[in-house]
């Protein structure tokens, strides 16, 4: 059994999670390979598309790390930029932002072509979604879900716009041009989805409660993200900050996330607590550290602030470190906040809760997979700055022990790293069953809307490919017979229309464009 993984990146947080399920699935024996087009690690069964050198319509994977982002890549991006008029990566702003459409043809990747099982993850850049019933014929799709992009016309992250809901007619996000391009991305998706083989995995119950919810998928799996604890080896408390410079005799508050930049991390949420709490005295000797990309702005505002002269003792790490650093991270700390206000996969607080810390974050999130309140953290009011900081206090307060003994005990109830990763296996299992299951009719009638929409080219491709599945469609064969007499191909449509008489010689339609044919070649 082949798999293949599509993932726009093997780091960052969803690109991490994917990495997982790819290297827990490969370890259990299955034929896995993770192809992204933002590679950080140098494992070999990570590979990267490239443009080929020479051909530049043409793309390749390869092993190797790029050296810098690919100009394709960024065109993509660019494009996108320029239709919707926003920012549309988290580093860029509020708006986390896609689109269904890429210039990477998928079709000329062989492994893709050789693969039994397509798992499709976080993806934006990588799929032109028109095309994935052409480039995934025959193939089951899995999707696993990291955000709510899938069942929306682009944003990963609706927060209070429920839009999606009534098909995204109006857009709060994008501008006034770009509303029809959303609503007919959403209809693209839908269409797109009835004629794959597909089978849907929410991480959280959450994220599951709301796709559910908008009708686009007919059934959503629930598993949930599985945490390799041997990969993080726990450090004595002190031990640890001394490693790290951390003030020993301090309470460690610790905040990680892969990006700041974005308001749905709960960055200012989070700062907005920790002023509160050194202003008026609430926790004796708070140590607040934060770690992620684009933090280094915070710093020259927060590092050296005081109140009633008083430090602020405040350590930024402006990147996300390696995964054994992140633990010494974790052995220090003493309790892990995670305010994010729109989450629906939580994979720090998930990694931090392994290591045995408390968590402290707001409820209405995945949080509330991973947090039993008041028992090994606390779930606050979404958003409620005082009740957080009661969180905070709350967890300092408590037994530690009882604590981490009942994240532990949650951990091996639910995020069992095996226990996922067969519930993946047996996915795959049931789903390759459904290889070379083709819908036939409702592709056909994409291939005809292709057709109609001035694509004949890849009308020809789809109605070509499907005759691999059924060779004796009199049906395909007329369409095919069609497309080159339109193309001026005559003795190619001639072969066709020969092919679809032979076959089925009652129907009206064949039988005009055959004898059509043969009265052109008198």
């Amino acid at each position: 059994m082949k798999v293949v993984h599509l993932c726009s990146s093997d780091s960052w947080e969803q690109g991490m999670l994917a990495y997982r399920i790819h290297k827990g699935v490969m370890e259990k024996g299955i034929d896995s390979l993770f192809v992204t087009i933002f590679k950080s690690s140098g494992d070999p069964s990570v590979k990267v598309i490239v443009q080929d050198p020479v051909f530049k319509d043409k793309v390749k994977l390869m092993e190797k790390v790029p050296r810098s982002r690919p100009e394709f890549i960024a065109k993509i991006f660019q494009d996108w930029r320029n239709k919707l008029g926003i920012p549309i990566m988290p580093a860029e702003g509020d708006s986390v932002f896609g689109l269904t459409d890429s210039s990477l043809n998928l079709e000329q990747i062989q492994e893709i072509k050789e693969a039994d099982i397509i798992h499709l993850h976080w993806i934006p850049g990588m799929l032109n979604f028109e095309l994935a019933p052409l480039f995934f014929l025959g193939k089951p799709v899995i999707i696993t879900l990291y955000d709510m992009f899938y069942v929306t016309g682009g944003c990963y992250y609706p927060m209070e716009c429920k839009g999606y809901k009534e098909g995204c007619l109006e857009c709060p996000i994008v501008n006034q041009e770009a509303q029809k391009i959303v609503k007919q991305a959403l209809e693209l998706k839908k269409k797109v989805y009835n004629l794959l083989n597909l089978k849907v995995v929410a991480q959280s119950r959450c994220l599951k409660q709301k796709v559910e919810g908008t009708g686009v998928f007919k059934e959503v799996d629930l598993i949930y993200p599985g945490v390799p604890t041997e990969i993080y080896p726990v450090l004595n408390k002190q031990r640890a900050r001394e490693i790290l410079g951390i003030e020993p005799n301090t309470n460690v508050l610790l905040f990680v996330t892969s990006s700041v930049a974005s308001k749905r991390k709960g960055i200012f949420e989070f700062l907005e607590a920790f002023e509160k709490i050194v202003k008026e005295d609430l926790i004796e000797n708070p140590y607040f550290v934060l770690i992620g990309a684009d933090s280094g702005e915070i710093e020259g505002k927060y590092f050296t602030l005081s109140y009633k002269n008083k430090y602020m003792a405040f350590h930024i790490v402006p990147f996300v470190p390696t995964e054994e650093v992140l633990s010494w991270y974790y052995s220090a700390a003493d309790v892990f906040v995670s305010p994010s206000i729109e989450e629906y996969v939580s994979l720090y607080p998930l990694d931090a809760m392994a290591m045995g810390l408390p968590i402290v974050g707001f409820k209405n999130t995945s949080l509330e997979d991973l947090i039993n309140h008041g028992q090994n953290g606390y779930l606050a009011q979404n958003k409620n700055i005082e009740d957080l900081i009661k969180g905070i206090q709350f967890v300092l307060n408590e037994n530690k022990s009882n604590m981490k003994r009942k994240s532990k005990n949650i951990i091996r109830e639910r995020f069992l790293w095996d226990l996922q990763i067969q519930k993946y296996i047996e996915l795959y299992k049931s789903s390759i069953e459904d290889k070379n299951k083709v819908k036939i009719n409702e592709m056909i009638k994409f291939g005809e809307e292709m057709f109609l929409n001035n694509k004949k080219y890849m009308a020809r491709e789809i109605f070509e490919r499907l005759l691999t599945f059924d060779k004796n469609n009199a049906y395909l064969l007329n369409n095919i017979g069609v497309i080159y007499w339109e193309e001026h191909r005559y003795k190619k449509a001639m072969e066709y229309f020969k092919r679809a008489y032979d076959i089925d010689p009652n129907n009206e339609e064949i039988r005009e464009n055959y004898n059509m044919a043969i009265n052109e070649f008198k």
